[in-house]
C-alpha cells in the first residue's frame, strides 16, 4: 500500500484545514475555494486526498506549519478537536455503542418484538439534528478558537479602556 492510499485521522484533517486557513489568510485562496477545500479536507479518507488540496500551493514556512501530534492515548481534550470531529467522537460514537447494547440486550432476553427500534430511532433523531448543526456551522478549528480566546483575554487585561461610569 502506498503512502497516498494510507488512511488519515482527525488530527491530519485538522492540520490540513489549518494549512488551508494560513493560505487563505495570505490571499492565495478566495473564500469559495477555501470553503470547498476545507470541506474536502475534513471529509478526506486518505493521505492522497489531503495532498491534492495542497499540491498547487507553496509550502508554508516551518514556523507557520502546524505539527501533527498523535495522541498518546485515546483520551483527547475536546478543545483540540473541530466541532465535527468532536461530534463524531462523542455524540455519534456514544449513540452507536448504546444502539449495539440495546440490540444485544434484546437478543439476550429472547428476541421477540424488536423494541430497540424505539430508543435507537428516538435518540438517533437527536443525534442527526446535532450532526446537521455540527456540519452546517463554519469550521471552527482549534487555532481559531485560541485566537478568539487570546483576543478576548486581551480586552479583559488592565490598562485597556477604563470601565464606563454607570452613574452619570
Amino acid at each position: 500500500m502506498s503512502e497516498r492510499e494510507m488512511r488519515v485521522g482527525d488530527a491530519e484533517r485538522d492540520t490540513t484545514a489549518s494549512q488551508l486557513s494560513e493560505h487563505f489568510a495570505a490571499g492565495r485562496l478566495d473564500q469559495s475555494e477555501f470553503t470547498e477545500r476545507t470541506e474536502r479536507a475534513l471529509n478526506a479518507r486518505t493521505r492522497g486526498d489531503l495532498d491534492l488540496l495542497l499540491n498547487d500551493l507553496p509550502a508554508l514556512p516551518v514556523s507557520a506549519q502546524p505539527t501533527i501530534a498523535a495522541p498518546a492515548t485515546t483520551d483527547v481534550n475536546p478543545g483540540q478537536l473541530s466541532d465535527r470531529a468532536e461530534w463524531r467522537r462523542s455524540t455519534l460514537s456514544t449513540w452507536a455503542v448504546f444502539a449495539v447494547f440495546f440490540v444485544i440486550l434484546w437478543a439476550v432476553t429472547g428476541g421477540g418484538f424488536f423494541w430497540p427500534v424505539f430508543p435507537i430511532l428516538g435518540w438517533g433523531i437527536g443525534v442527526a439534528v446535532s450532526g446537521i448543526q455540527a456540519y452546517s456551522r463554519p469550521v471552527d478549528l482549534p487555532h481559531e478558537r485560541e485566537q478568539r480566546k487570546t483576543l478576548s483575554s486581551d480586552e479583559d487585561e488592565p490598562g485597556g479602556t477604563p470601565p464606563r461610569d454607570r452613574n452619570p
